[in-house]
């Protein structure tokens, strides 16, 4: 864990810092939760904080992600939840460090998430169907995102209040807006499956359901047998990504569920480990456990001078820093299967001559 996230603190805290090396908000929330807890570099979540706040769409609305190669270069993607997730990062990051100057300089971005966010309901309390598309929520490839997006908005709220509480602002009508959306949110539950259908087809998801207990549209007892029901859904859209998995940890959590949030651990950052991950991945699904397995030993023939990968160029099998060392034993059969090898691609070379030149002769 501490490999993953310090490999990720760069100049900001990149994801993916061997593929796309942005800034992502969404990403930065977490990051920064798990850095206040080990690393404790305030520094780093303060610059993230203001490069965010810094460089808004015209209607400050703050974007999802920021180039920091080279140059610092906005993204143009707007995605509603990692918006709202500012005000989060926010509120954490002065809870963790008590850094009421930046709490104070930067909140008015804050309250322009929730205000961007707050125009878009319909009369009816529903948050309006533009902001849900620019929902991210998970990779899972979700059918509806409704519930989920307008559960993210009242626990977004809900820092917000701590926010103002904190500057000595008013919050009343907050309150009220997230009592409101709460119970907008609320329709969505179906009594007789005992979960939260989504949207107009009505749609199964983890994430729902995660985001519902986390935004206390639901209480803890409520929120407990939601999950347990949800685990017996196969029809549900399951979880697809870590970032996901940490909100459904903490659904857990949050309903009380200790011991099974700790099982739950090691079970999913265990299971990478268990087929070769030296750093936590973005991308994992549990039930890829099912049809994986561990390579101990590798038996070569011949080797391979020239572009070899397993002694010869460089050695995948026993590099350093990985955590898990591959047995390797070398030279069976090595005369026979380096002849075999010979004229396999010397009889190769050979017909691709001949298509060549019969090519050739029919254009002439």
């Amino acid at each position: 864990s501490l490999r993953t996230l310090h490999e990720c603190m760069q100049t900001v805290f990149e994801d993916g810092p061997k593929r796309d090396r942005r800034l992502w908000l969404g990403d930065l929330r977490l990051q920064a939760l798990a850095n206040y807890v080990t690393y404790r570099n305030y520094d780093l979540v303060k610059r993230c904080l203001y490069l965010f706040a810094g460089d808004t769409q015209d209607d400050g609305q703050v974007v999802a992600d920021i180039f920091c190669q080279a140059n610092v270069v906005r993204d143009e993607i707007r995605m509603t939840d990692y918006s709202l997730f500012f005000i989060s990062t926010l509120w954490n990051y002065y809870e963790a460090c008590g850094d009421l100057e930046t709490l104070r300089e930067l909140a008015p971005t804050a309250y322009r998430q929730y205000e961007l966010v707050a125009a878009a309901f319909t009369e009816e309390g529903i948050l309006g169907r533009e902001k849900v598309e620019q929902c991210f929520v998970d990779w899972s490839g979700m059918e509806e995102k409704q519930a989920a997006a307008q559960a993210i908005y009242v626990y977004a709220l809900k820092d917000l209040v701590k926010i103002r509480n904190v500057l000595g602002e008013d919050t009343a009508a907050l309150k009220e807006e997230i009592r409101r959306k709460g119970e907008a949110a609320r329709r969505w539950y179906d009594p007789k499956q005992g979960v939260f259908l989504d949207g107009e087809k009505k749609s199964l998801s983890w994430a729902s359901q995660i985001w519902m207990i986390l935004a206390g549209v639901v209480d803890g007892e409520t929120g407990k047998a939601i999950l347990e029901r949800i685990e017996a859904m196969p029809q549900a859209t399951r979880v697809a990504t870590p970032y996901l998995y940490h909100h459904y940890i903490q659904a857990l959590l949050d309903c009380g569920e200790k011991e099974k949030a700790y099982r739950k651990m090691k079970e999913y950052w265990g299971g990478m480990l268990s087929i070769g991950a030296t750093s936590f991945w973005e991308d994992f699904d549990i039930d890829w456990l099912e049809n994986a397995s561990r390579i101990d030993e590798v038996v070569i023939a011949c080797m391979n001078p020239k572009a070899g990968c397993a002694g010869s160029v460089i050695n995948i099998l026993e590099m350093e820093g990985f955590n898990h060392k591959v047995k390797v034993e070398k030279g069976v059969l090595e005369e026979e299967c380096s002849h075999m090898l010979t004229s396999f691609f010397k009889e190769l070379r050979i017909r691709n001559k001949k298509e060549k030149e019969a090519q050739k002769a029919s254009a002439e």
